[in-house]
């Protein structure tokens, strides 16, 4: 609740959550050459992605580290597939796969799927092959760029975990936590990643009550995709709809049920 409050009032002593719009996200664009971008607009909730982020820095540097580690092309053209295409200097220092010539574009869609599937977390292809040229560059006493490279993979497995938790926390209709704590047990009913009611009891007999009371009584809320469920009445904000939801992810039951339910989802 104070989330919300923070995106709403945005008190001048909160830096941190005053401006919750500014996040961003990284996905393959629709072109029929795909490149990676970086977006205000949230991805459909099984698009390949990661995010979100809050400085877009973040995300420039995980793009230049994907298409730096796979050769994917980062020019602007609308490409054209033809084989006298002149390409250009990245591609002749094979720094990219050149997918403007027709020799190279179904290497270069397979080189797409594979960065998808790594958003998805569906292969650790990406992730292993930068760490054997992390090691390479350490071997060769290239300590610093080993480094931003290891801090590089770190970065893109957090994102990777981060999206796919959002992703499934926020296409659950129903989930009701439970969990005793020092002060009595807490009741949690969290509709498609956000909090629509909450209460606690000391009395263990009252919890199916209090269950069927927070069901009846809970927030009235709509699914939007990727993103935790907006309030049909009041003011909302995704990012800290987004922060909400995290929080949610820590109780410890749902995330015992987040990682369980992880093999039986389509994109996880």
């Amino acid at each position: 609740r104070e989330l919300r409050l923070i995106a709403q009032h945005r008190p001048p002593a909160n830096r941190v959550a005053r401006n919750p719009e500014k996040i961003w996200w990284l996905y393959f664009s629709t072109e029929a050459v795909p490149r990676l971008v970086i977006s205000k607009v949230p991805p459909s909730i099984e698009q390949p992605a990661v995010g979100p982020f809050v400085k877009k820095f973040f995300a420039e540097e995980l793009r230049d580290f994907i298409n730096d580690q796979f050769k994917l092309r980062n020019c602007l053209d609308s490409l054209s597939n033809r084989p006298n295409h002149p390409g250009c200097i990245r591609g002749e220092m094979n720094h990219c796969a050149m997918p403007c010539q027709s020799k190279s574009i179904s290497e270069y869609f397979s080189l797409v799927e594979t960065v998808q599937k790594s958003m998805l977390g569906q292969s650790d292809l990406l992730i292993s092959q930068a760490r054997e040229r992390m090691f390479d560059l350490s071997n060769k006493e290239r300590f610093e760029e080993a480094q931003r490279l290891k801090l590089l993979i770190e970065g893109f497995s957090r994102a990777v975990s981060r999206i796919n938790k959002l992703r499934r926390i926020a296409s659950l209709p129903e989930i009701l936590s439970t969990t005793k704590t020092d002060n009595g047990i807490e009741l949690h009913l969290i509709r498609f990643g956000r909090l629509v009611a909450a209460a606690r009891t000391v009395n263990e007999s009252q919890v199916a009550g209090l269950k069927t009371a927070l069901s009846l009584s809970a927030e009235q809320v709509e699914p939007r995709g990727i993103l935790p469920a907006r309030a049909i009445a009041g003011y909302d904000e995704a990012p800290a709809a987004i922060g909400e939801a995290e929080l949610l992810m820590r109780l410890p039951d749902i995330a015992e049920y987040l990682d369980f339910s992880a093999e039986l989802l389509p994109f996880s």
